[in-house]
């Protein structure tokens, strides 16, 4: 066993909703990333859904379909830890999240704390356990979800 860690950070040319496009050229990026011996792989933020999907991120059903690619990623995973981004949401609200899958898995989510909905900043404090328990059963496990706070 390897006393280093490779970290890399993959570059996609995403197209907004080309689900099968998308979804292969981040598996093609993680097998890549594999050959080359990267444990831990960064990806784009939203590049399971690409950036500029403008107001259908008001859509359930984008996110519904981004959550179903995520889930055909995740098993490619094995042996890695990978961050990327797509969205998800909460209540009544949609937020740029970034997925960490490890080993396979989903392990847990990082939202920003400005919803893609109004781009206005939410306080997400009130979402609490009930946000926790919300994602726990939509895969079945306990996720850690942290809130962070970027600089746009």
């Amino acid at each position: 066993m390897a006393n280093y860690l490779r970290v890399g950070a993959g570059c996609l040319n995403q197209i907004p909703m080309d689900w099968a496009g998308n979804r292969r050229r981040i598996l093609e990026c993680i097998e890549k990333a594999r050959k080359e011996e990267i444990s831990l792989l960064c990806l784009p933020e939203l590049c399971i859904t690409g950036y500029g999907c403008e107001d259908q991120f008001l859509s359930r059903d984008l996110s519904d379909r981004a959550w179903d690619s995520l889930m055909e990623i995740a098993p490619k995973t094995e042996g890695m830890v990978i961050a990327l981004g797509l969205p998800v949401w909460v209540k009544n609200a949609v937020y740029n999240c970034v997925a960490l899958l490890v080993n396979g898995e989903v392990a847990g989510l990082v939202a920003k704390k400005i919803s893609l909905v109004m781009g206005s900043t939410m306080n997400l404090a009130g979402f609490g356990l009930g946000l926790k328990a919300s994602l726990s059963s939509k895969i079945g496990c306990p996720l850690v979800i942290l809130f962070s706070t970027w600089v746009e």
